[in-house]
């Protein structure tokens, strides 16, 4: 995911938590309590789960985290699998253009914006 923060909370706790994240809270600064003030009732509990909760609150417990916007997060994800599956899957920019819905000029500025080098493609 995009930001470190988010590629962090996704290792740990999945995709759905660190979109709850960015829903909840996206655009802003939350404080993260330390883990001994965690409890099902805190908000971020709420949002992501206990066990979750307690596992951002051990590593950022006592800190201000600036939550990507969900808008944000969403795209970068988008483009961190455009590149994903042109690098490793092999797919075309015309191929990825069409699964994603966007012009084949974004998918190759997605690319270069990723420092991926562009295979030449023919026109069928």
């Amino acid at each position: 995911m995009a930001s470190a923060l988010l590629d962090e909370i996704v290792a740990f706790a999945g995709f759905n938590a660190a979109l709850e994240l960015c829903r909840g809270w996206g655009g802003r600064v939350i404080y993260v309590p330390k883990s001994e003030n965690m409890d099902q009732a805190h908000p971020i509990a709420l949002a992501i789960g206990l066990t979750n909760a307690r596992e951002l609150s051990h590593r950022y417990g006592g800190e201000h985290l600036a939550i990507p916007a969900e808008r944000n997060a969403l795209l970068e994800l988008r483009n961190a699998h455009i590149v994903a599956k042109y690098r490793d899957a092999g797919a075309s920019v015309s191929a990825l253009s069409l699964e994603y819905g966007i012009h084949r000029k974004m998918v190759a500025t997605i690319l270069d914006r990723a420092g991926v080098q562009r295979r030449r493609e023919g026109v069928a």
